[in-house]
């Protein structure tokens, strides 16, 4: 999140890492107070990323946002099935996120949701070229 400058704040608004913290800090309470600020880490990471495409253009679901940020910075030699593969696991990690909140899940299935969102984080991040992001404002 660092190398791409998503630590930085915009005014008063928490970063994607700050929130990303706030549910690793949360661990041990019920599942919201975990996979809430997780999700907002996530949609807040995808707004960035979008807002820092070298070209605009209409991305409405969380899918084809990640496939817009993916073809325009991704790395070199990925695979050409990498980041249509990486949006429809973002649709559903952040479906799941979503459905999570009103569950009564247990400390297994949170962990679990926990892992798989930042690993998904991880993956798109890890996954894209941080000079073909225009600057962070």
């Amino acid at each position: 999140m660092r190398r791409l400058g998503l630590d930085k704040r915009a005014g008063r608004n928490r970063t994607s890492l700050e929130l990303l913290r706030d549910a690793q800090k949360a661990f041990g309470g019920g599942p919201s107070s975990v996979l809430i600020p997780l999700r907002e880490s996530i949609l807040k990471t995808l707004a960035a990323l979008l807002a820092r495409r070298p070209t605009q253009e209409p991305a409405d679901k969380a899918a084809k946002q990640i496939e817009s940020v993916g073809m325009q910075c991704g790395r070199e030699g990925l695979p050409v099935a990498h980041f249509p593969d990486l949006g429809t696991s973002g649709k559903r990690i952040l479906d799941a996120l979503s459905g999570a909140k009103q569950a009564d899940l247990p400390a297994e299935k949170v962990s679990a949701l926990f892992y798989e969102g930042v690993t998904f984080l991880n993956t798109l991040l890890e996954s894209l070229d941080e000079a073909k992001l225009k600057p962070h404002v």
